[in-house]
């Protein structure tokens, strides 16, 4: 409550993020619920892995979504992340069907998920998905968390790994443009 004012006059949202904010949907309605008794927006920061039950709890009051959209092949999904994609999909086309407002993001990583396919497939499935705005923001794979994996002295999975060509973030860009879906590029 002592903040509220700054929420008001800056017309700020509470977001919740991770690891993944909705592995703990009880603790993010009860949150979400004392925001919309205070008047403040709310926001869902979520790569789309959890159960349909926890969004279905928490989408009511829920006035944002930031949902991550790495890679559509399910295969390549699996194998970089480590988890299917077919959850991911169905909870994205569960907040699609919705009202809520919705920005798709995909970090962008070369090599893994940058390639023609990927990008077709992807804005193949935001258009055929969302009724409103369709919008997406690409976030280019930059190397800034190596030295924190260094300092916890922990293995940096790909020390090779170099941020994308900012003339292919472009393409990319024109890409989902040229489907009528809006996109942006975080710096």
């Amino acid at each position: 409550n002592r903040d509220k004012i700054f929420y008001e006059a800056s017309g700020g949202v509470v977001t919740v993020s991770g690891g993944e904010a909705m592995l703990q949907p009880q603790l993010v309605y009860e949150l979400f619920e004392k925001c919309r008794q205070a008047g403040i927006h709310t926001c869902i920061e979520t790569s789309g892995f959890a159960a349909e039950s926890a969004f279905k709890q928490v989408l009511p009051l829920t006035d944002y979504i930031l949902f991550d959209l790495k890679l559509m092949n399910p295969d390549k999904h699996l194998k970089y992340t480590g988890k299917p994609n077919n959850l991911v999909l169905s909870n994205a086309k569960l907040i699609a069907g919705t009202r809520i407002e919705l920005l798709f993001r995909m970090p962008l990583i070369p090599g893994i998920n940058d390639d023609w396919q990927n990008i077709k497939d992807t804005a193949d499935f935001i258009v055929r998905q969302t009724k409103n705005t369709r919008r997406i923001e690409l976030m280019p794979y930059h190397r800034l968390g190596k030295g924190k994996y260094e300092s916890l002295g922990r293995e940096y999975l790909f020390p090779e790994l170099l941020a994308p060509e900012s003339e292919q973030v472009e393409n990319i860009k024109k890409a989902f443009e040229n489907e009528n879906i809006l996109c942006t590029i975080s710096r």
